[in-house]
C-alpha cells in the first residue's frame, strides 16, 4: 500500500496543481470496493489513497455520490474537479495519471444453476435479459446493443447512486436473467447487502480496461 500511495501521490500532485483547489470535488456512483458511501468506514480504496495523496498535498477531498452520467457531464463541464472509477475510452478530455487504479474487467451473473450460457457477442442474448447500468460503457457491442433495445424488455437500465442494488434484487426476483458487472464490485455488493441470491459467474467478456481517477482540465 505505501508504494502505491507513494506512486499516487506524485500523479495527484500534478492534478492537484493544475486543480488550483483548495477543496477537491470527487464524484461517481456508488462501486464498491472501488468506491462506497462518504460516510461508510469503508469508502474504498480509491478514495482512501486519493484521501491521503491530496491531503499531503494540502488539499481538502469533498467526495459525494451522484449518478454516473450526471458525475461524468459535470467533470467534463468542469463543474466537478474529478472523478472515480473512470476508463479513458469513456472520457478522452479529461486528465489522467499515468498510474491505473484497478481494471474494469467483467463478467456475467445469473442465478445458481439455472442457465447453461456463454458468451460469444450480442446475439447470445437473444434469450436473455440483462441488466446493466445507466451510462456505463460495457464493450462497444454491448453499447450498441444496449442503446438499441433500451425500450423493450430484452434491457434493465438501473439508474441513481446504487444501481447495482437494485440490479441484485431484480435477479433475485428472477426479473432480468444476467446482471453485467465487474467480479469484485458483484461480490462485494451482494455481500454488503447480506442478499440471499445465490449467483455463479458465468462467463467473462474479455480484455479488461484501466481504471482511473481522472479530472477536469477546465479549471
Amino acid at each position: 500500500m505505501q508504494n502505491l500511495k507513494t506512486l499516487f501521490s506524485g500523479c495527484i500532485l500534478v492534478l492537484s496543481c493544475q486543480t488550483m483547489a483548495d477543496t477537491i470535488s470527487l464524484r461517481a456512483d456508488s462501486w464498491y470496493p472501488f468506491n462506497a458511501s462518504p460516510e461508510s468506514k469503508k469508502p474504498g480504496y480509491m478514495i482512501e489513497i486519493a484521501s491521503m495523496a491530496w491531503q499531503e498535498a494540502g488539499h481538502k477531498v469533498d467526495y459525494q455520490l451522484m449518478d454516473w452520467d450526471k458525475s461524468l457531464a459535470q467533470v467534463n463541464s468542469g463543474e466537478t474537479d474529478c472523478i472515480v472509477g473512470v476508463l479513458k475510452s469513456e472520457a478522452p478530455d479529461l486528465i489522467f495519471p499515468k498510474l491505473d487504479m484497478g481494471s474494469s474487467d467483467i463478467a456475467f451473473f445469473a442465478k445458481f444453476l439455472k442457465y447453461n450460457w456463454k458468451f460469444n457477442g450480442v446475439q447470445s442474448f437473444e434469450s436473455m435479459r440483462i441488466g446493466v447500468v445507466e451510462d456505463y460503457s460495457y464493450s462497444t457491442e454491448i453499447d450498441q446493443y444496449v442503446r438499441k433495445h433500451a425500450d423493450t424488455n430484452k434491457v434493465v437500465i438501473a439508474k441513481g447512486e446504487q444501481p447495482l442494488s437494485d440490479l441484485i434484487h431484480l435477479l433475485e426476483a428472477e426479473k432480468i436473467d444476467l446482471v453485467l458487472e465487474n467480479p469484485a464490485v458483484f461480490k462485494a455488493q451482494a455481500r454488503k447487502m447480506q442478499s440471499s441470491l445465490r449467483y455463479e459467474r458465468l462467463d467473462m467478456l474479455g480484455d479488461a480496461e484501466s481504471l482511473y481517477i481522472a479530472c477536469s482540465g477546465k479549471k
